[in-house]
Order: structure tokens, then sequence, then C-alpha cells
């Protein structure tokens, strides 16, 4: 399957892929749909998702170093890439959790905040994996990410309106990158555990 019909099918919420495996049984042998191999071809995005969002890690720890390193004339900007990668790393990784457990895949940013909410308040597995967060909440946290990222890239005093204070991308970038870091790590062992039943 070609990746274009892989993401438009992990794209269709469950009853939708429900109703093609019934039509193509009713029109048989026309149109047949190996549900074995739709699952596979799910896994694969959930694996390709995965690995995107490892590339994002390494891409924001990039800009961090650069950050870091003297002679740089403007160590902001690469705070604010670091801190928008770290977003993307996070926003890929728990796209890649959702499609693995619901076996549909969110497409949008709100979407997918809202999606893991839900996620993590209907299945008692998934929020304790992610008790690292203390008392705070998964889909907050990538909410105020997805925020943060949006400003780092569209607003060059470090801040929107309506928010009380500028982000200090110097401080918060490296902060972003740990989350996003953890985010990929925990969804990973997830996926792991999912895989062989330990879930």
């Amino acid at each position: 399957m070609s990746p274009d019909l892989l993401v438009r099918y992990a794209r269709l919420k469950k009853a939708e892929r429900n109703a093609l495996y019934e039509l193509s049984v009713k029109n048989s042998p026309v149109l047949v749909l190996d549900r074995a191999a739709l699952k596979g071809h799910l896994d694969q995005v959930v694996n390709d998702r995965l690995a995107f969002s490892q590339r994002f890690v390494a891409c924001s720890a990039r800009h961090l170093a650069s950050a870091g390193s003297s002679g740089i004339p403007d160590p902001e900007m690469d705070m604010r890439m670091a801190l928008g990668r770290a977003y993307y790393a996070a926003h890929h990784a728990l796209r890649a959790l959702h499609v693995e457990l619901t076996e549909w895949d969110p497409d949008g940013h709100k979407e997918t905040v809202v999606a893991i909410g839900e996620l993590c308040k209907t299945d008692s597995r998934i929020g304790p994996r992610f008790s690292w967060l203390g008392t705070v909440d998964l889909s907050d946290a990538i909410a105020d990410l997805l925020e943060e990222r949006h400003v780092a890239d569209y607003h060059f005093y470090g801040r929107d309106v309506g928010r009380t204070a500028a982000i200090d991308f110097m401080v918060r970038a490296p902060q972003a990158h740990t989350l996003a870091q953890n985010i990929v790590e925990t969804v990973s062992v997830i996926i792991a555990d999912n895989r062989s039943g330990k879930l």
C-alpha cells in the first residue's frame, strides 16, 4: 500500500473501516479487504510516525546544542526552533499512540490534544504511564506546548495576544525538549508493551 493510502486509511474511524470491510464481504469477489493486511498497514503508520517523532527529538537536540555554541549570532532563534521541534516530536508520538490503541489517527493539532485527553480518561492503562508528569494532565501539557510552538513561530515579542508574560525561550526550550523526549520514550514503551501483550 502506498504511504499516502496508509495515512488515509489510518485517518478513517474504526466504524468507517468496518463499513468498508462489510462492503467488501457483500461484494466479493469484486472487492476484498484483508483485515490482517489492514492491521499491518496501521502498524506501519504507527512505526513510521514514532520514527518521525524520534527524528524531531534529535532535531530539537541539535538546535539546543547550536544555541549553546559560542559565536552563534542569534541563539534565541535556535531555542525557538528547538521548542517547535520538541512539540512536533510529542505530537507525532502521541498520534502514533492513538493509532496503536484505537486504530484511528487524529489529524489536526487540537484534535490530537482532545483525542489524547479522551484516551487517557477512557483507557486506565495509559494515564499511569505518564505519572512522571506529576499533577500535570498530559493533554494540558501538549496544549501548552502547542501554544508555545505557535508563539515561537509567529510572535517575535515572545507572546501572543492575551498571554500575560513573554516566553523565555532560553529557559523554556530545554524544558520542552525534555518533556518531548520523555513522551516519545514513554509512548515507545507503551506501544512495545501493547504489541507484546504486556499492556
